[in-house]
């Protein structure tokens, strides 16, 4: 089934983040910034990237939502950048006055986030598939329940304290997933891409994709994706 996702890619590479940064100010973007908390915020300008203040320069227009920005706890910035939703998010910047023109420097970003949509094709599984992804965290093995399976990744639900712990970037180690056909065992490490409640609100649906695939995996992947298509067009579903 080809479906369109939304993942979010996190970058942590400053010298990656700079170039989308450069890229906006070519643009002549703007940021739209916001308490984290959702209170008012406001449209600036990006004028400059100041690395003797490692900081993002933008302009600081007056006015109430001004106040909210110079009174919260966390920043947050969003614009798009070549069409995709990007943000990150600060906790110490400066408002100061040049010239007579008031202005913000925001600290440069340790991880920038880029919602990113995406074509691929994913397999539903069955609720009665028996398949599973077992995962090493803390010290712990826990067990998920995989939703869908592409050559590219794994849709799964996880119930638990371990629900909780995870987060878009985060890299899961000591993995093996046996979808009921055999464990995968080029399958080692997954990185988490995107959660959310599921509709029952009773666990957390995480999307997660396989990193640096090896050609064999991909093999693997392909060979099981193809056998359970056929076993669905067999039983008549579509």
């Amino acid at each position: 089934m080809a479906t369109t996702t939304e993942e979010v890619e996190v970058v942590r590479r400053r010298g990656q983040i700079r170039r989308y940064l450069e890229r906006l100010l070519d643009a002549r973007g703007k940021l739209w910034l916001a308490p984290a908390d959702g209170r008012d915020g406001q449209t600036v300008a990006l004028l400059g990237l100041d690395d003797q203040r490692d900081a993002l320069i933008t302009d600081a227009p007056a006015g109430r939502a001004a106040d909210a920005i110079r009174d919260a706890a966390t920043l947050r910035a969003s614009t798009r950048i070549d069409g995709v939703r990007s943000w990150f998010e600060v906790e110490r910047w400066l408002r100061f006055t040049e010239h007579g023109e008031h202005y913000y420097a925001i600290p440069f970003p340790r991880q920038f986030y880029r919602l990113q949509r995406r074509e691929a094709f994913r397999l539903p599984l069955p609720d009665d598939s028996g398949a599973v992804c077992r995962i090493l965290l803390a010290g712990h093995v826990w067990q998920a329940r995989i939703r869908d399976i592409a050559v590219g990744g794994l849709g799964i639900t996880l119930q638990g304290p371990v629900a909780s712990e995870l987060e878009p970037g985060m890299v899961l180690e000591g993995v093996s997933v046996d979808t009921g056909h055999g464990v995968l065992t080029a399958a080692q490490s997954l990185e988490v891409r995107h959660i959310r409640p599921t509709e029952d609100g009773n666990c957390m649906r995480v999307g997660c994709r396989f990193l640096d695939p090896d050609p064999a995996l991909e093999q693997q992947l392909q060979q099981l994706i193809h056998r359970l298509q056929l076993e669905r067009i067999q039983r008549g579903e579509s």
